[in-house]
């Protein structure tokens, strides 16, 4: 059996292991990657060594290096209980493979111009500029995580588009409530493209796909039932921020939306609701590396000498 695409179907649809749409991207797309390095192999050919050369092909991030060590240790093990190996070939990866040390990238909070400059970035002309302009709202004035965003359907949402039943993290169902701003552009949104869609669980976010119309010019097309996807709401994001000249990953909306609140004069406990944080020492370590808070220690210390 090949690992891809017959081995790593059967393990994203039965092993019980991959519980969100964005993960099972992260295992098609890492195991596609391995066995394009070995193109002839079948699941039981693999090595320790290629599996090695595949943590650490490309000078990868250290991030990069764990995400595919643990992928490839998960894998196998399955592979081994479902009898496609006769052994593991990953089981000493923790020890043949080293991330490395490296410098951790501090998260940013933005500030309410940088903000304004990201939204005023997307082309509201455009209508992948409205949408782009969407995806960074519900990362700004809800909070969303990258994956959650990608995983938002019309059904989802209440009547009049004021909630939103989601499956979070840990597939955690919470009900999320829009403030007015966005829920404005959400019910623009809708209005726009939902007579467009067809299919019985449409999505909020949908791709485009670009091309050469008859006369030779540049054509594209919305694909308004083909979901935009986990890594696609990264790509809007980071075209934003080249657009606008603003540093800001997915993620970074989530940590400004926090110090929006908790600059709004929301405690703790309330800002770990809105986060939908099951733990409230997370939320207090989240805060707390958020600069602005370092600077204020230090903002009216005097030696008088």
């Amino acid at each position: 059996m090949r690992l891809y695409p017959e081995a790593t179907r059967k393990y994203v649809t039965e092993s019980g292991r991959v519980r969100t749409p964005a993960t099972a991207e992260c295992y098609q797309k890492t195991l596609r990657k391995l066995q394009s390095l070995h193109p002839r192999k079948e699941v039981h050919q693999f090595k320790e060594a290629d599996l090695v050369e595949f943590c650490l092909a490309g000078t990868p991030a250290p991030n990069t290096v764990k995400l595919r060590r643990t992928i490839c240790t998960t894998f196998f093990a399955w592979c081994q209980y479902q009898k496609l190996v006769q052994a593991s070939p990953a089981v000493g990866l923790s020890f043949a493979v080293s991330p490395g040390n490296f410098r951790v990238r501090m998260g940013r909070w933005l500030s309410d111009e940088e903000v304004g400059k990201l939204l005023r970035s997307c082309d509201m002309e455009d209508q992948c500029g409205r949408r782009d302009r969407l995806i960074l709202m519900f990362g700004f004035f809800r909070g969303l995580r990258r994956n959650e965003i990608a995983s938002l359907r019309w059904p989802m949402f209440s009547k009049d588009l004021r909630t939103i039943d989601l499956v979070g993290k840990g597939q955690k169902l919470d009900l999320i409530h829009l403030p007015e701003q966005l829920h404005e552009e959400v019910v623009r949104w809708h209005q726009e493209i939902r007579r467009h869609q067809t299919s019985e669980n449409p999505p909020v976010f949908f791709r485009f796909t670009h091309g050469s119309s008859e006369e030779g010019e540049w054509d594209r097309t919305s694909l308004y039932d083909c979901p935009l996807g986990f890594h696609g709401i990264a790509q809007a994001v980071r075209s934003a921020s080249r657009r606008a000249k603003v540093p800001c990953s997915p993620h970074d909306m989530r940590r400004t939306f926090a110090g929006h609140l908790e600059r709004s004069g929301k405690t703790v406990l309330e800002i770990q609701r809105g986060l939908r944080h099951t733990n409230l020492a997370t939320t207090s370590r989240y805060m707390d590396q958020s600069p602005a808070k370092s600077q204020a220690v230090v903002d009216d210390f005097r030696i008088e000498w």
